[in-house]
């Protein structure tokens, strides 16, 4: 039997500051929480390798700041970019309304035909203030291709693990 190639695909991680990207990419990459908050300056880039099916892929994940102050540099991280879960914060209203600046953003940049998975994160709080069918119409307001949406808890791992097999399936799907 042949030898599947290692497929390396640089993704990006992005939302608002707050939504949890930081918590996500560690709950995937080391399967734990960090014990407290601490606001990403900038990017931190992981790598981490995984399987998915037959195939060995490594992702490196962009872990992109979603503060405002830092949207004038943003660009430069997403060149080269395959793939984006893009999260908002199931408590947070704003957060799910930014969805079209994001994606428009790393449309802007990114590789053509790049798959977003869209993440609504913090599934297990209680605050949750943003209903289904909110979600359903800031995503039907978008027409973009491979957008999925699935609903996550960095904190305990709800979900976690699957929206990066989902992603990383898109991209063998689309980059065979």
């Amino acid at each position: 039997m042949e030898k599947e190639k290692k497929r390396i695909f640089k993704i990006l991680v992005l939302g608002n500051s707050s939504a949890g990207k930081t918590t996500l990419i560690t709950r995937y990459t080391k399967g734990y929480s960090p014990e407290q908050y601490i606001t990403t300056i900038g990017v931190n880039i992981t790598s981490y390798g995984t399987n998915i099916g037959n195939n060995s892929i490594v992702f490196q994940i962009f872990d992109i700041a979603g503060q405002k102050i830092f949207k004038s540099f943003r660009s430069k991280f997403y060149e080269g970019a395959y793939g984006a879960l893009l999260l908002f914060d199931l408590t947070n209203i704003q957060s799910l309304k930014d969805i079209p600046n994001w994606m428009q953003e790393f449309r802007e940049s990114s590789v053509e035909n790049s798959p977003i998975v869209i993440l609504g994160n913090k599934a297990d709080l209680e605050e949750r203030t943003i209903t289904e069918n909110m979600v359903k119409e800031i995503l039907d307001s978008v027409n973009f291709s491979h957008e999925l949406y699935l609903e996550t808890s960095a904190l305990y791992g709800l979900n976690v693990k699957e929206c990066f097999e989902l992603l990383g399936t898109l991209l063998l799907e689309i980059y065979k």
